[in-house]
């Protein structure tokens, strides 16, 4: 999965927060030097602009690790190089990252004096394609867009919560552990640290939304938006018996071994949209989506007659004060367990919801990577402030025939003459997967 990164080595690169950014940033809470520690480039999709597939726009977070957690170095952050404190915008440009052939790639194939990257198809494994990448323009975006920079945020949970979490993907069968994608329910354990994490504002508003069965659960306890995240868990201090009492102000927790029922992914989105995101009460809210499902079925087990293509169309086309605003929309899809009988691997109508929404689409191989993983947590929690998104030139992608692609490569990263590098590669450890997945 392309969120474990491993540096090669750590930048003595000293950052400071910057006050400019302090009411968009996730990361100046203080004025203490910080480092460039770690890249993260966690997706690739078609540039919106690109009809022939030749423009591609690479997401990355530039990482600082600090006292309060792993956090994202913005634009507004200054940099000192030669002791004079410099904002990164005015350093940072697209030829400060480099492709380099990939040592997954073979050279019989692919010649490394020619090409800097590889690709492969995924949903037909074969001869692997050069492919040159060419950084041509860098950005940091914001969701919502730049008119929106300075609205209040809100973060909606929506929580697949279906019986195939547990083993028991046909409700009429009994449960099976073998077929259970999060038996111990990992990924629950994931979002109560995540929206507990100190440098997320505290102005950022939270909205739970889970779905199973045949419909979404969304009540007034849980998706109205909040402040107070004691709502999502329990309150911090508190012992398990308190939690276990208090169960209507803790949201995450009763989904505990609580799992039911089939997928109704489209009309949860749906209706989620409808309600929450685009209510009344709620439009002027800046939204950001956090969807978590462990897979697509045919059809939506609601009844409803919304595709999740449809669905992502809204999203898409989102608008706010007359103007063009998607809402973005961070899937994190976990595979489930072959047993199971559901379809295995990266999931295109997911990628797509991703791209055409301008989130992201991360691929978990397994459950205990939302508590094992040192790169999730942090690129999920500061990607809901934004991403960098490189945009590439590729030629060699346009002639590739429509379907599925698995691009290895080597990206490194210069920035005040301090050089980090990052693998796109894959390893023999099924969750050591970093490719960037592309569908053409």
């Amino acid at each position: 999965m392309p969120v474990r990164v491993r540096m090669k080595s750590k930048a003595l690169l000293v950052l400071l927060g910057s006050a400019a950014a302090a009411c968009d940033s996730t990361v100046n809470l203080d004025y203490q030097p910080r480092y460039f520690d770690e890249l993260l480039a966690s997706g690739i999709c078609r540039a919106p602009d690109s009809v022939d597939d030749s423009q591609l726009d690479v997401s990355l977070q530039i990482l600082s690790y600090t006292r309060e957690g792993t956090v994202s170095l913005l634009p507004n952050d200054a940099v000192v190089i030669d002791g004079i404190p410099r904002q990164v915008d005015e350093e940072l440009r697209s030829d400060d990252f480099e492709f380099a052939l990939a040592a997954n790639c073979d050279t019989d194939q692919v010649d490394p004096g020619t090409f800097n990257a590889c690709g492969e198809r995924s949903d037909q494994p074969g001869p692997q394609s050069g492919i040159s990448l060419l950084g041509s323009a860098l950005r940091y975006e914001v969701p919502g867009g730049d008119a929106r920079r300075g609205d209040d945020r809100l973060v909606v949970l929506l929580l697949d919560n279906s019986g195939s979490l547990k083993g028991q993907p046909d409700p009429t069968q009994s449960v099976d552990p073998s077929k259970a994608s999060d038996q111990r329910d990992e990924r629950l354990t994931f979002f109560k640290n995540l929206v507990r994490l100190p440098y997320i504002p505290l102005d950022t508003y939270f909205s739970l939304v889970w779905f199973d069965q045949r419909q979404p659960h969304i009540t007034q306890e849980f998706a109205t938006p909040t402040r107070n995240r004691d709502v999502m868990v329990c309150p911090a201090g508190s012992d398990g018996a308190t939690c276990r009492l208090d169960k209507a102000f803790d949201g995450l927790s009763q989904l505990e071994r609580g799992e039911i029922g089939s997928t109704p992914l489209a009309d949860a989105l749906d209706q989620t949209y409808n309600i929450v995101i685009n209510g009344k009460d709620t439009k002027a809210f800046n939204p950001v989506v956090i969807l978590f499902t462990d897979g697509t079925e045919r059809g939506d087990s609601s009844g409803s007659d919304k595709t999740l293509a449809q669905v992502t169309q809204t999203y898409a086309g989102h608008t706010y004060g007359g103007q063009a605003s998607p809402v973005p929309v961070i899937v994190l899809h976990l595979q489930p367990r072959l047993a199971s009988g559901f379809k295995q691997g990266r999931d295109p109508e997911l990628y797509a919801l991703a791209c055409a929404t301008g989130g992201e689409y991360v691929f978990i191989e397994r459950a205990d990577e939302f508590t094992t993983s040192n790169t999730l947590e942090p690129l999920v929690a500061n990607r809901i402030a934004g991403a960098w998104k490189l945009r590439v030139t590729s030629t060699d992608t346009v002639g590739l025939g429509a379907g599925q692609y698995l691009l290895s490569s080597e990206l490194s990263l210069t920035l005040g003459g301090k050089k980090e590098s990052t693998a796109l590669t894959s390893s023999d450890d099924e969750t050591e997967d970093t490719r960037l997945w592309f569908v053409k």
